[in-house]
């Protein structure tokens, strides 16, 4: 059976992953009672939900069957996205997975030479590296009678959970120094990568701390033109407020909560940012080059449900004996939705970390 996909031109991001999980929920996941709710639902707004289903149905192989799904799958990765760090980046290096791509680590360089001298040569080095598939899984739970009602209100509920949860997931290992990675999730862009203590939250202070990141970007071999701040909400609204002691003019008004330009740069505010249970929680503030940083992502994702599990309740589930919870038993429905992407970052000095940030 031969198919043809394309992305969903819905505007509405996320409303039919999110509908089609309600479905799949209701109908205990089978997909003909899925068909038979969606059919009674008023959602002509999305008919790639029915389409989806439909065609599930008459799939040749697993093959079709995914190819068919995909324009859901599309959907929720192109919800997701704008909601993560790496999803608003502009000028990262796109690749495909599992194909072996090039970084040169010593650059390219020119110098001045007289007349009948010999020409002075860069020997360039250049290493491999090959980006494999990288899993993020958002489970939700959520009750039986909250999916019953597919109102609304629960269609948003249920969509801004799985959406919020996938961007977590996904901008805390892309920015938090302390993720070194593992097998299952590739190290932060700012682990290892240069670090400065905050000196204060003076405009004087802030001014050299922040020159600081800049100066290290540069001496790394940036040229800023895909430079980004990354920063919690908090820290962005601190700066937006601050004076200058001068003039009492404001010191960054091109700044705000949701992002803005610094130093002519642009600001990207997360609350996956880290911070410290310290006496002022603090934070830091990361300058990073997009342009030096390799990220694949095919734009697609799985979504499943299930009724009759037993998991883990926790954020860090462990191999072996551990209490489990039965769906079944407690009227609980569980939707997953799975996300592939991965990075690495072409040397250390594509990021810089102002630490100890209370402001």
């Amino acid at each position: 059976m031969k198919t043809v996909t394309s992305r969903p031109t819905n505007h509405l991001l996320g409303l039919p992953s999110t509908r089609y999980l309600l479905a799949m929920a209701l109908a205990k996941g089978n997909v003909m009672d899925a068909i038979t709710i969606t059919q009674t639902q008023n959602w002509h707004d999305t008919p790639e939900v029915l389409a989806a289903l439909k065609a599930a149905v008459g799939a040749m192989d697993t093959e079709d069957a995914a190819a068919l799904l995909r324009p859901i799958g599309y959907d929720y990765a192109e919800f997701l996205r704008p909601q993560t760090i790496v999803g608003r980046l502009v000028g990262l290096r796109r690749v495909p997975f599992l194909t072996r791509v090039l970084a040169q680590s010593v650059a390219t360089a020119s110098y001045w030479t007289g007349e009948s001298r010999p020409k002075p040569v860069t020997r360039s080095e250049f290493t491999g590296e090959t980006l494999g598939y990288a899993k993020t899984a958002s489970i939700t739970v959520v009750s039986e009678e909250l999916v019953k009602t597919t109102s609304p209100a629960a269609v948003v509920t249920l969509s801004r959970d799985l959406g919020r949860a996938g961007a977590q997931a996904i901008d805390e290992a892309f920015i938090d120094p302390l993720n070194a990675g593992n097998a299952s999730k590739p190290a932060s862009v700012t682990h290892g990568a240069p670090q400065f203590p905050s000196t204060g939250a003076t405009v004087s202070n802030i001014d050299d701390d922040l020159s600081l990141l800049i100066n290290s970007l540069s001496d790394a071999g940036s040229d800023l033109s895909f430079a980004t701040w990354v920063m919690r909400p908090r820290t962005a609204i601190s700066l937006s407020r601050l004076r200058s002691s001068s003039d009492d003019a404001l010191a960054y008004p091109g700044i705000t909560a949701r992002g803005g330009l610094l130093f002519g740069l642009p600001v990207i505010t997360s609350a996956s940012m880290r911070t410290s249970d310290e006496t002022g929680h603090p934070t830091s503030i990361t300058l990073l080059d997009a342009s030096q940083i390799d990220f694949a992502d095919d734009g697609d994702s799985n979504l499943s449900v299930s009724t009759n599990a037993s998991i883990q309740m926790e954020s860090d589930p462990q191999t072996g004996a551990a209490e489990q919870v039965s769906l079944w038993q407690r009227n609980l429905i569980g939707l997953r939705a799975e996300r592939a992407v991965n990075w690495k970052r072409r040397h250390p000095g594509v990021a810089a970390t102002l630490t100890g940030v209370t402001y």
